[in-house]
């Protein structure tokens, strides 16, 4: 259902639980920790729950992890897919600082909700198209590099220009240049118009793009406006993970970001999906750029920030 939240009382006006409005547009909404808990209405309580394991990992409590993630949008109303918040709902929640109720983890959720898309169910189709095939060339292109500490791979050493810094700066590389190569016609260097030729470039320092701290709500994804077509992920793991869209884990395709070891919420490693089951991360065990079974279990999430087909 679409609801007002008015203090601590919410009325239904439709059919769409994500287009809630929290006190009005731009006016921060002071809670505390019922919210999170029963004595909040059910669904906005459980929509919460799910926005913050999306964003963030699950909750180190246990609360909630087994029943949080919606499997499907069935039964939600035909406008689900067209009627979406254009920016997220939860963004002027402002929590009791006062509310001993409310933990570190409910608190840190709430911090990253005010930069971070809003989250539909887990995307149930596989991504294909130019994009996701360039994304996985440029990605195993760069398996055997040396990586940030590993002899050779440190920043500001002779040959430093020749290897990735860490995830982060591969999975920034491979969006950015994979979203480009819809407009451009091209993956990597000019005339790799085949995703998967060798002409398929290695990443270098001078790739990547100037530095930007920022969230996503500043870099959307692909398609961000004429001339300016490719998604630039946040800096950093923690930023990367509130990019793009959930995607159910038997989804994943290539050019999806995985994240996994998620710690104080956020992510502490991450990776880029290059097939079935596979992904291609940074590994500092071993110093190089590896290609390595995808990770599963309770704490590993993957979003989607490159359109395409599906």
């Amino acid at each position: 259902m679409r609801g007002r939240i008015t203090g601590l009382a919410v009325v239904p006006v439709g059919a769409l639980a994500a287009a809630i409005t929290l006190g009005g547009v731009g006016v921060a909404l002071l809670v505390g920790s019922s919210i999170f808990g029963a004595t909040m209405s059910g669904w906005v309580s459980s929509d919460l729950q799910y926005q913050c394991d999306s964003q963030v990992g699950a909750d180190p409590s246990g609360a909630q992890t087994t029943s949080v993630v919606p499997t499907s949008n069935a039964g939600v109303g035909s406008d689900w897919a067209v009627d979406v918040p254009t920016e997220n709902p939860y963004a002027s929640l402002t929590l009791d600082p006062d509310d001993t109720g409310i933990s570190s983890y409910q608190r840190g959720c709430v911090s990253a909700l005010k930069s971070a898309p809003y989250q539909l169910p887990p995307l149930q189709t596989v991504n294909a198209g130019f994009a996701a095939d360039c994304a996985r060339s440029l990605a195993l292109a760069q398996v055997n590099q040396l990586v940030a500490g590993s002899p050779g791979g440190v920043a500001g050493s002779p040959d430093a220009a020749d290897n990735p810094l860490d995830s982060a700066d591969l999975q920034r590389y491979v969006i950015f240049e994979a979203s480009s190569a819809t407009a451009s016609g091209h993956c990597g260097e000019p005339g790799g118009t085949n995703p998967g030729s060798a002409t398929s470039p290695r990443l270098s320092a001078s790739d990547l793009m100037p530095a930007d701290p920022g969230s996503c709500a500043r870099v959307p994804g692909a398609a961000s406006g004429p001339g300016n077509p490719a998604a630039l992920l946040p800096n950093f793991l923690a930023g990367q993970g509130l990019c793009g869209q959930r995607v159910d884990i038997r989804a994943a395709s290539p050019g999806d970001l995985i994240f996994w070891n998620y710690s104080n919420g956020a992510a502490t490693s991450g990776g880029i999906v290059v097939g079935p089951a596979q992904i291609v991360t940074a590994d500092p065990s071993s110093g190089r750029v590896v290609a390595r079974p995808m990770p599963t279990g309770p704490d590993v999430r993957v979003k989607r920030v490159l359109s395409g087909g599906s």
